[in-house]
C-alpha cells in the first residue's frame, strides 16, 4: 500500500485504466463506470461495479481496483478535496458511505456532467477552474446526495498524511518510531496502531518498502553500484539491503537489474 500525494483541488479524467495498487489519500475519489466492469476494493471489501454504477472512497480509506484484461473498460475518475464541499465537509470526516458502490439515478445527465468537467480539468485559467468546480459540485449533488452514511470515530484527518509525509521525506535516514513521536508530538504506540489499522503493516516494514521501491527505480534508471544504491536508500550494509530486497521483491538486486534492463542496455554492458 502507498500514500498518494495531494492532487489539485479537483481533477477529472476519462480513462480505460485504474490503479491496481492499494493506496489512500486525503481526497474523495469517485469512479463512474461507462462501459465494461471492474471491482473496487475499498477498506478490504471487494465490490463489483457495472455500467451506470459508481464507487466512492472517502479521505484515508484504502482502495484499489481489479480489472479483467480481456474486458475493456471506460470510466470517469474524479478526485477532489473535501474543501470543494464545505457544506458537508464535517460529514466527510466523520462518516463513510454505507455502500461504497451505488447506482446513479440519472446516468445520461451524469455522463454529460463528467464530459463537461473533463474539458476544464487541468486548465490553469481561473475562470475555467470555476467552471470545473461548478460541474464537480453538480456531479456530487447527483451522486452523493442519495447515499446512506455511517458514523466513524472522529480523528484528525491530517494525522495519517502527516505520518506518511514524514516517512516519505526521511526513509533514507536511520528513522525510528521515536523520531516520529518527537516530530509529531504523538505517542509512538499510537502511531504504531495507526500503521497497523490503516496501512495493514508495521512501521519498520513500511520503511523497508519505501527503501526498496526507491532502490528498484535506481537499479533501473541509474548506473550506481548495488553498494551505492544500498547506501542511498538508507541501508548501512549491503547485506541488510540484499536481505530486505529479496524478502520484498523475491530476487536479488543484481538479478532485478538484469531482468529489468532493456536488451540494448544489456548488450552495451556486455
Amino acid at each position: 500500500m502507498f500514500y498518494q500525494h495531494s492532487h489539485p483541488l479537483t481533477q477529472v479524467n476519462k480513462s480505460n485504466y485504474l490503479i491496481s495498487d492499494e493506496h489512500f489519500h486525503n481526497e474523495i475519489e469517485i469512479v463512474f463506470c461507462i462501459n465494461g466492469n471492474f471491482t473496487a476494493v475499498i477498506d478490504s471489501q471487494p465490490l463489483p461495479v457495472n455500467p451506470g454504477q459508481f464507487s466512492v472512497s472517502f479521505p484515508n480509506q484504502s482502495h484499489y481496483y481489479l480489472t479483467d484484461k480481456n474486458v475493456p473498460i471506460d470510466v470517469y475518475v474524479m478526485i477532489f478535496s473535501p474543501k470543494l464541499l464545505p457544506e458537508i465537509e464535517q460529514k466527510i470526516f466523520t462518516s463513510v458511505p454505507n455502500k461504497a458502490v451505488n447506482d446513479s439515478k440519472n446516468i445520461k445527465e451524469c455522463v454529460t456532467l463528467f464530459k463537461e468537467a473533463v474539458v476544464y480539468s487541468g486548465s490553469n485559467d481561473e475562470f475555467e477552474q470555476i467552471k470545473l468546480t461548478a460541474y464537480c459540485k453538480l456531479i456530487c449533488a447527483q451522486l452523493l446526495s442519495n447515499l446512506d452514511y455511517i458514523s466513524i470515530k472522529k480523528s484528525d484527518p491530517n494525522l495519517l498524511s502527516s505520518i506518511i509525509d514524514y516517512c516519505n521525506e526521511n526513509y533514507t535516514n536511520d528513522i525510528h518510531l521515536t523520531d516520529l513521536e518527537e516530530e509529531l508530538h504523538i505517542n509512538k504506540y499510537y502511531i504504531s496502531h495507526v500503521f497497523k489499522k490503516k496501512l495493514k503493516t508495521g512501521f519498520n516494514d513500511y520503511i523497508h518498502t519505501l527503501r526498496i521501491k526507491s532502490a528498484c527505480n535506481l537499479l533501473k534508471e541509474s548506473d550506481d553500484t548495488v553498494t551505492q544504491i544500498a547506501s542511498n536508500v538508507g541501508y548501512n550494509t549491503v547485506r541488510s539491503f540484499n536481505r530486505s530486497f529479496q524478502k520484498i521483491m523475491g530476487i536479488t538486486p543484481s538479478l532485478y537489474r538484469e531482468k529489468e534492463s532493456k536488451p540494448s542496455e544489456r548488450s552495451d554492458r556486455d
